[in-house]
């Protein structure tokens, strides 16, 4: 048995997933623009680019929070969260039989051998749970007051730094892109 936690983590192995896949993405995107791409540009949309790099961290975390949130939000309203269940189980596959025969002079001699290969399967089982309506207020007041500062954060962030790279020459802002 491997029970989980009544509430979910902040990041589940699919949204981390999820998240990995945008950062290779990004990644990606951010490797093919160039200094020739930079000169290219408004200032602005040079300030855009690189304060929207910089400004990820702060992104990520509030879409972290929004989630959260929604995560609550669901289990308020449905009244209850799944408490999932794991264990392993041992499956059998088909039945396969292997022969081999033995000349021996005149006669010859079949010997057969069975196998029926194994492994182990994970089954869950979703069961669910009555949520404490205050204790989810609670983390619902939390998460919003969390999510408030962290855009606030953010916008400022943002601003300083949009304020401080428009001015920048194309090179000037490709080396704070990089």
């Amino acid at each position: 048995m491997c029970p989980l936690p009544l509430q979910r983590p902040a990041v589940t192995p699919r949204r981390a997933a999820r998240w990995a896949a945008w950062g290779v993405l990004a990644v990606t995107l951010a490797g093919c623009t160039t200094l020739e791409d930079f000169q290219k540009m408004s200032p602005a949309q040079r300030a855009q680019k690189v304060c929207s790099q910089q400004a990820e961290p702060l992104d990520r975390q509030i879409r972290e929070l929004r989630n959260a949130v929604a995560d609550v939000n669901a289990a308020m309203a449905a009244g209850y969260r799944l408490h999932r269940s794991c264990q392993d189980v041992e499956r059998f596959g088909p039945k396969q039989v292997t022969c081999t025969t033995t000349n021996n002079g005149p006669a010859s001699t079949t010997r057969c051998t069975e196998f029926r290969p194994r492994r182990l399967e994970t089954v869950c089982v979703d069961q669910p749970v009555a949520i404490s309506f205050e204790l989810e207020r609670d983390k619902l007041n939390s998460y919003t007051a969390q999510l408030t500062g962290a855009e606030g954060q953010r916008n400022t962030v943002y601003g300083a730094c949009f304020q401080e790279v428009v001015r920048l020459s194309p090179e000037e802002a490709f080396a704070r892109f990089r």
